[in-house]
């Protein structure tokens, strides 16, 4: 997703959790975590960013983790 607004992406995103049946019979709940962090934030508040993160992975037992990162480069 690219250049939307936070109210934007709300609207695309579904009112009901959906789950999805496994051929072997597993039952998987879909979970979109989702972080901004401000250009130049300060070290110490992206490692207690990293922190929660894993913290919430290891609550919530989730068996897929993906992280992207959105670098904005300004060249003088």
């Amino acid at each position: 997703i690219i250049d939307i607004s936070p109210d934007d992406l709300k609207d695309e995103l579904p009112e009901r959790h959906y789950k999805y049946q496994h051929d072997d019979g597993r039952v998987s709940y879909p979970l979109c975590f989702i972080f901004s962090s401000p250009v130049g934030c300060r070290p110490e508040q992206q490692m207690m960013y990293a922190g929660s993160k894993n913290k919430l992975v290891q609550t919530v037992e989730l068996t897929k983790v993906t992280d992207w990162a959105v670098i904005k480069v300004t060249l003088y």
